[in-house]
């Protein structure tokens, strides 16, 4: 049986039809896409699997079992597996939304598939990307959908800098805006470098400058502070130690150095929160004040996932009170990076056992994980805080794709053999 989440991601594989990314450059470009991933989370729009259920459950984990937990619109306390999750089909109020936009797009004459659907927003937005082949892969053009069977609406990037081949990339805010990055980044002089932020139209540009970043830099916008990452350093075995900033967007635009020795970190609902390489969580308001330890319900035998897998994956999520990541379970060939959620104050919402995840993203209400589900199978699972409902978008063999899946609001964005959007109406 495979030992760790590589070994476990080379077995599913394996057994799959090819999915081959060869080409460096394409390589390159998943990493950026998610790297640089914001969150998609919103504020006030929650994913509704069924009546909403809240209160305390008293439970603990391993600790005094006299300590009580809040009360709130959460279930707390839930240790599941993986087959405690129901069909998505099965659920009141599911349905897939009828995208026409392809959402895989086949290259070097078939051999290499890219995915095209880069986010979907609290109200149902869709950020479409396609590419063009000439011998090197270059992100083409961006566009914005407001809905299934609709044109796709206006959308002006940030004017060019001047650099060859450069390209603006868009991602919703969470909060009715679009952030865009850019492929030049990488190797740009210091003090040169910005980030753009704007309406959804490509208009209001506020045009933010973050000092000497990478490709691939991961940058989030919370009200009117921009968090982004710097590279501090690259270990021996190849894991990525970043700085943490915040700058404001509007006004004084001095950047603020939150974290250092940062391994991953997650931006959402005025709150930022990362882990470090000592194995500790951080969370701190949206100036960057009030930086603080959180304490981990880690489960027995359990630790926080390590480098460099921490690093390289979305392996933390926060949103407004709650905070998601991955822990590392279990020994040999019984090693698992299991779901682990839990609020701000250390108390459990939910332990999910027997699934490696991969992936995370993170809202008010709900939580999408895709990962390694058995020696051959992945899959995409939702679950909401609320209901303490497990959904299973499905198994299937082959890739998981980066930056997927993601929540927003009702709607829940996935990849298994190419790409769908679905929404909880109830």
């Amino acid at each position: 049986m495979p030992r760790n989440l590589t070994d476990l991601m080379e077995a599913a594989v394996s057994t799959a039809p090819p999915e081959p990314h060869h080409a460096a450059d394409i390589t390159r470009l998943a990493e950026r896409r998610q790297r640089r991933r914001t969150t998609f989370a919103a504020g006030a729009a929650a994913l509704a699997v069924g009546a909403v259920a809240g209160g305390a459950f008293g439970l603990t984990r391993g600790g005094d079992d006299s300590t009580v937990e809040p009360t709130a619109p959460y279930q707390y306390g839930q240790e599941l597996e993986v087959k405690d999750a129901v069909a998505a089909t099965s659920v009141r109020g599911f349905r897939v939304l009828p995208w026409t936009q392809p959402s895989v797009q086949h290259l070097g004459g078939g051999s290499t598939s890219l995915p095209t659907y880069a986010g979907v927003d609290a109200s149902g937005r869709l950020i479409v990307e396609t590419y063009r082949d000439g011998g090197i892969v270059e992100l083409d053009t961006v566009r914005l959908y407001d809905a299934p069977g609709q044109p796709a609406a206006a959308l002006e990037p940030p004017p060019s800098e001047g650099t060859s081949g450069e390209r603006w990339i868009p991602s919703f805010t969470g909060d009715g805006r679009l952030l865009w990055t850019s492929t030049r980044l990488q190797g740009a002089p210091e003090g040169v470098n910005t980030i753009h932020v704007t309406d959804l139209a490509g208009g209001r540009d506020v045009s933010i400058p973050v000092g000497s970043v990478n490709d691939g830099v991961r940058a989030w916008v919370t009200g009117d502070r921009l968090w982004y990452e710097g590279q501090q350093s690259v270990t021996s075995q190849g894991t990525e130690i970043r700085q943490l900033f915040t700058v404001p967007v509007s006004g004084d635009r001095t950047a603020h150095l939150v974290a250092r020795d940062v391994l991953a970190a997650d931006v959402s609902d005025g709150v930022a929160a990362w882990v470090t390489t000592d194995g500790r969580v951080h969370v701190a308001n949206a100036d960057g004040s009030g930086a603080r330890e959180v304490p981990v319900p880690l489960d027995r035998g359990c630790v926080l996932t390590p480098a460099p897998q921490m690093s390289m994956d979305q392996a933390v999520a926060v949103a407004r009170d709650l905070v998601a990541l991955t822990e590392r379970c279990g020994r040999g060939a019984d090693e698992f990076d299991e779901l682990l959620a839990f609020d701000t104050s250390g108390h459990l919402l939910v332990h999910v056992k027997g699934f490696s995840v991969r992936a995370l993203s993170l809202s008010v209400a709900s939580l999408a994980v895709g990962g390694v589900d058995g020696p051959s199978s992945l899959e995409n699972l939702v679950y909401n805080l609320r209901t303490g409902t497990l959904v299973s978008l499905g198994r299937f063999p082959g890739n998981l794709y980066p930056g997927t899946p993601q929540v927003a609001g009702p709607y829940v964005l996935w990849y298994d053999q190419s790409g769908h959007v679905g929404e909880f109406t109830e």
